[in-house]
């Protein structure tokens, strides 16, 4: 779906907002929003996730944040001591996703997934979804990128360039995904990223994209994955 055909939504919200169930209430429930949040600390985004999931219901809408963090690190509840190789030069949270250890830092872009995910194996079948959207972004600046069954994630040859770590809580899920586009990669020397020693790439290895177009790319690929019913909102 090309991005001039979504509806842009009139009034801007904040974080705080996008948390709040009242907030929502000028959103349908078979709509999916769509917010462009631009750089946010991570903490701030951990509780206005669990906020936004905790108190949502039947009626509450499906929401991607897409953002860029700060430098720092998060733990899944997976990590183990022995991930950390070397003092870390940024802070560490401790979160609730599943997985192990990775970076956030600028350059990178987040989409925290906020969905309603009904069905049978819902987690396999959305981790699935979420590598399938990361391949369908990057094809779209001709990387190949490809899923590994064991390794969850999307990689380039054999160099991973998206990371998944997700929660869920009954039927919604949060947390989501990140794509490294033109970042310091540095900060990964310092750990075994997602518990394995590993190496990252990032898509300016391979293409001159701008993450503005990656954003843009990334709201195109999500909508056709989540956004089925063309119901969506640019917010």
């Amino acid at each position: 779906m090309p991005i001039n055909s979504l509806q842009p939504d009139s009034g801007k919200l904040t974080l705080d907002q996008l948390s709040c169930p009242i907030a929502m209430r000028s959103f349908s429930a078979d709509q999916l929003v769509i917010s462009l949040l631009g750089h946010q600390h991570y903490l701030n985004c951990l509780q206005s996730m669990r906020h936004y999931s905790h108190h949502r219901s039947a009626s509450s809408p499906n929401q991607v944040w897409l953002l860029e963090h700060f430098p720092v690190y998060t733990r899944g509840k997976l990590s183990q001591s022995r991930d950390i190789l070397n003092p870390l030069p940024h802070p560490l949270v401790d979160t609730d996703r599943g997985g192990q250890i990775t970076f956030h830092g600028p350059g990178q872009v987040v989409a925290y997934l906020l969905l309603r995910i009904d069905g049978d194996d819902r987690l396999s079948n959305l981790v699935s979804t979420i590598e399938q959207t990361m391949i369908g972004i990057l094809s779209r600046v001709d990387i190949v990128a490809t899923a590994h069954s064991k390794h969850r994630g999307v990689y380039v040859n054999e160099e991973k360039i998206g990371s998944i770590g997700l929660r869920m809580r009954h039927n919604y899920s949060y947390h989501g995904f990140s794509l490294n586009v033109d970042m310091d990669l540095s900060p990964f020397d310092a750990i075994h990223p997602c518990g394995r020693a590993q190496k990252m790439t990032q898509v300016s290895a391979h293409s001159t994209v701008q993450i503005v177009d990656m954003i843009t790319l990334c709201i195109e690929e999500i909508s056709r994955s989540w956004g089925k019913n063309g119901n969506i909102v640019i917010n």
